[in-house]
């Protein structure tokens, strides 16, 4: 008879050896590790990472001084993923119960990242942003909410909807922030290439703050949309209902906070990249605490569904 394996590790199992949790079964030591998940009450909530974000904003401009960044690809797609990594890093440990595949988590970045390279460019340049974006108050907030934020979150939401949302390891409401925000990294990784390839001039410091608060602002964004998602997905009532609403914050949290942090950086008409840098880390650490409350309550509920314990 075929032992059973662990959902996790997926290595067999004697029978009295598993154990089982919201009717999946896990060996001993990823069931100690689905239960520790489930009895955190407090975490640093990204604030490691944000150090290390805020260390590698220090690091460009301490390396290449006063000189103006590199316009090049592997110039640009290297500091790009630096604060992409660490903040997937971060989202991917929040899915302790039953971890996704690292290769699918990746997939789906790279693929967020290909949506954003090949739809955004065009997207703009039919919309004309460039030509109306600063027309008056108003104009920049439609800009960055109605047509920056739209196209980013939509590149994301293809990314997750197209490819996992169907199949079995989307099996959990918290599965889909994790893919929901690697889509979102992807798009903030190729916003941010694109900003050293074709901005010529960029300045170490103000180049390492845009892209750390472009990805910080995506992170939060893509936790908005992935708890839709999560809902869409299990939810068969309300589950349309919440992915709407959801969309919506996800485009208003990715447009208007990228709008806060570029105000921020230029108030009273001088150019700060270091304090609107601030605002972004203040806004996405927030975010990052109410999502991990948020995986804490899905991986709660997963224990609900099923018998904890022994499997008899």
């Amino acid at each position: 008879m075929e032992n059973t394996r662990c959902c996790v590790c997926h290595e067999p199992f004697a029978d009295d050896a598993i154990r089982w949790l919201g009717g999946r079964p896990f060996c001993a030591e990823h069931h100690a590790r689905a239960l520790d998940a489930t009895r955190t009450h407090w975490s640093r909530a990204g604030l490691v990472e944000s150090a290390l974000v805020a260390l590698f904003v220090l690091g460009v401009a301490l390396a290449f001084g006063n000189q103006p960044l590199p316009t090049s690809l592997d110039v640009g797609l290297g500091l790009a993923l630096v604060p992409a990594i660490l903040w997937m890093v971060f989202i991917y440990r929040q899915d302790r119960v039953e971890p996704e595949p690292i290769g699918l988590v990746v997939g789906v970045f790279v693929l967020g990242g290909l949506l954003a390279t090949a739809v955004q460019g065009p997207v703009l340049d039919v919309f004309g942003v460039d030509r109306w974006h600063h027309r008056d108050a108003l104009a920049p907030w439609i800009a960055s909410i109605a047509v920056e934020g739209t196209v980013a979150m939509l590149c994301a939401y293809v990314a997750v909807r197209y490819s996992v949302f169907f199949t079995s390891e989307l099996d959990e409401p918290v599965d889909g922030v994790i893919y929901a925000t690697a889509a979102s990294l992807g798009v903030a990784t190729a916003v941010n290439v694109d900003l050293v390839m074709h901005h010529q001039g960029v300045l170490p410091l103000a180049g390492a703050t845009t892209m750390a608060s472009t990805t910080l602002v995506h992170v939060a964004a893509g936790v908005v949309l992935g708890y839709g998602i999560g809902r869409r997905r299990f939810d068969r009532d309300g589950g349309h209902r919440w992915m709407t609403l959801a969309f919506l914050g996800s485009v208003i949290v990715q447009g208007g906070f990228h709008e806060l942090v570029a105000r921020a950086g230029t108030i009273g008409g001088s150019f700060d990249p270091v304090f609107g840098f601030g605002v972004a880390l203040g806004l996405g650490v927030i975010v990052l605490a109410g999502s991990h409350v948020l995986t804490m309550r899905f991986a709660r509920a997963a224990l609900e569904e099923g018998r904890v314990g022994f499997h008899e």
